[in-house]
């Protein structure tokens, strides 16, 4: 947890996002626990930093991140993965999201995409 101490607005030179408060990671934990969520689907997660974040502060959610490009993520180029990533094929048109986990996109730049997505989801 000491990653999160110190000032609010710290920016890791390495991300190109700023990292997420504790107090963040806390409501997100809250949430999900009022909702009865132990689930995290994570559309377009990259690595999974933020996922492996929260997980690390919320062990008892199950996140899988799905991404696109499986020869990219896998190849020798790629930044090490901190979650499980299941590979989309189709634009996601046969992508069944699990219904009883909540949604999380993020960086996500396509719309078309996007309404896919939703549309596939049925929690």
């Amino acid at each position: 947890l000491d990653v999160f101490e110190g000032e609010e607005n710290y920016r890791e030179p390495l991300l190109v996002w700023i990292r997420p408060s504790l107090s963040l990671v806390h409501f997100i934990q809250q949430e999900l626990s009022n909702l009865g969520i132990s689930k995290l689907s994570s559309v377009g997660c990259g690595c999974g930093t933020l996922e492996w974040i929260i997980q690390s502060i919320v062990p008892e959610i199950t996140i899988t991140g799905y991404e696109v490009n499986e020869g990219w993520w896998e190849s020798r180029h790629a930044t090490p993965h901190f979650i499980r990533l299941e590979y989309v094929e189709d634009k996601g048109n046969n992508l069944e999201l699990p219904s009883d986990s909540a949604l999380l996109f993020c960086y996500f730049n396509n719309i078309d995409f996007f309404h896919t997505y939703i549309n596939n989801y049925k929690g």
